[in-house]
């Protein structure tokens, strides 16, 4: 059997599964091998499995979605009990099937033994180990206070684990120019310093009471917390565009483009006979696959009854891409964007746009697949504002024109050097790692857009 393990990534370390204890375990009876550590969804992955399951509303395939334990889009059968596959520790003999439908509680055939709930008090409660919670405890263990933070995964740091882009801003607040799994270590060893502060990993906040007392479930044992205070910090939760085909992550990985419009009604596009996108009034987004075998929409038929801005873009795409098979690219594409706006927006007017374009490897760092994403939320101008971003993201995203490099030497290289130092630096990687221009860092050169941002800072 295959296996899809990632043997290398380019950012981070991967660790030789040869070195890691492997064992047996069951999907639909088949045995697989799973690794320590895994999740049930790594192991599954790592075996070729992709589909988890299927929706009880129309049957649509389920499978990894999140990857963070946010939705349950992922959820399988594991020894008898429903169990988010992206958290869940995959174990030696355990019996994955996948979920068709809903979930059903185990038959019990008598009223089980009900032990003493075990309570503990303390002076504050922290709800998720992100880095607000993360933060929060560091001051309260300056402070002397009690302190208990519960998280629900199986390490601190809530979303900076998986990021792994260097951060803005600055380096004293937020470790700008530190990428985001290594800001939670960071975090977590800080964290840990102070005995005033516990962790409780594997541990999820189930309901608060009336009395303010906390039920959690720590692998599997009920506790009750009773808190001086209560600090909530588990984040925010990405809203989910519904369409159809949305609840597999791997069918949106490649060679998509999402264009938002405040478009109010929906247009339909098709590929290869399948339909890959359907804009609703509720979410006012345009979503579409630029590698198109053929533009099979009447715009006459289909969108007479729709918003001109809708119009607009769909005989803008057509004219451009009916008869090229090649990727749409960024540019190109918010001149679509352009054309939309200038019909005006939907029947409510402007008021915002965002761009979204995937490609392989096309991530900061070519660690993700995202390669611009962007958004307006509530502008009167959102279109012109979007384009000022653009530039922004392709200035700190966008990858030099080898043509225009300029070797670093003689008289140029004496000139870096000379402003690098005065700005306190030794080298133009440091420098360039600071203002966020890693990108455009090439060996032995320098890119234009680079050196004349230098030498604006030393002007």
């Amino acid at each position: 059997m295959a296996d899809y393990r990632i043997q290398e990534h380019p950012i981070l370390a991967v660790e030789e599964k040869s070195a890691l204890p492997s064992f047996t375990f069951t999907w639909q009876g088949q045995p697989m091998q799973g690794h320590e550590g895994e999740t049930v969804a790594s192991a599954l992955f790592a075996n070729g499995v992709r589909i988890f399951g299927h929706h009880h509303k129309d049957g649509a395939p389920q499978g990894i979605f999140c990857a963070n334990g946010q939705c349950a889009q992922c959820t399988v059968i594991a020894d008898g009990l429903p169990v988010k596959s992206c958290m869940a520790p995959v174990q030696p003999g355990m019996t994955v099937e996948p979920l068709e439908g809903k979930p059903t509680l185990p038959s019990v055939s008598e009223i089980p033994d009900m032990d003493a709930i075990e309570s503990i008090d303390i002076e504050c409660l922290i709800v998720g180990g992100g880095p607000a919670g993360l933060s929060a405890a560091i001051e309260l263990g300056k402070a002397g206070v009690r302190t208990l933070i519960v998280d629900d995964k199986h390490r601190l740091g809530g979303k900076l684990v998986l990021q792994t882009h260097k951060f803005f801003g600055s380096i004293d607040a937020c470790y700008a120019g530190t990428r985001g799994t290594d800001i939670a270590t960071k975090l977590e060893e800080e964290v840990r310093q102070f005995e005033n502060v516990q962790v409780w990993l594997n541990t999820t906040a189930l309901a608060v009471y009336s009395d303010r007392k906390v039920g959690v479930l720590r692998e599997g044992h009920y506790i009750a917390i009773q808190p001086h205070v209560l600090l909530t910090t588990t984040g925010a939760r990405e809203k989910s565009l519904a369409f159809r085909g949305n609840s597999l992550a791997v069918r949106l990985t490649k060679d998509m483009a999402v264009y938002s419009l405040d478009a109010g009604d929906g247009l339909v596009l098709f590929h290869r006979g399948t339909e890959v996108a359907l804009s609703a009034g509720e979410s006012r987004t345009l979503s579409l696959i630029p590698r198109l075998d053929a533009v099979l929409f009447d715009l006459d038929e289909t969108l007479t009854d729709r918003p001109a801005s809708l119009r607009r873009f769909a005989q803008a795409f057509a004219a451009a891409y009916a008869d090229r098979f090649e990727p749409i690219d960024v540019a190109e594409l918010e001149g679509l964007v352009v054309a939309a706006d200038r019909a005006g927006g939907d029947r409510r007017g402007r008021q915002s746009a965002a761009l979204y374009v995937v490609s392989e490897n096309g991530g900061y760092g070519g660690g993700s697949d995202v390669l611009v994403d962007i958004r307006v939320d509530d502008h009167a101008d959102p279109v012109p504002e979007l384009g000022r971003l653009l530039d922004l993201y392709d200035l700190y995203f966008g990858k030099p024109d080898p043509d225009a490099l300029l070797p670093l030497t003689g008289e140029l290289l004496d000139e870096v050097q000379d402003r690098l130092l005065r700005l306190g630096y030794e080298n133009l990687e440091a420098w360039a790692a600071v203002e966020n221009y890693e990108e455009r860092i090439v060996k032995d050169c320098i890119d234009p857009v680079v050196l004349d941002k230098l030498r604006e800072a030393t002007t």
